[in-house]
């Protein structure tokens, strides 16, 4: 998978826990889930490789909740 699919799922999942006043990629990087230039950390990839291997997402999102 490309840094952009990548990025793309991260900042997906991250509208779901971010303040409405915040911006995607700024929650991500609070999260560290995105670097300061922008690419995907290893915590992003895991958390991207966690969510496919789940049968259901929701379950990771009562993880990270």
């Amino acid at each position: 998978m490309s840094n952009d699919d990548i990025l793309t799922r991260i900042f997906g999942v991250t509208r779901h826990f971010m303040h409405p006043a915040e911006r995607p990629d700024q929650a991500a990087r609070g999260r560290g889930w995105v670097d300061a230039w922008g690419r995907p950390t290893e915590d992003g990839r895991d958390l991207i490789d966690a969510m496919q291997d789940q049968e259901s997402t929701r379950g990771v999102y009562r993880l990270l909740g």
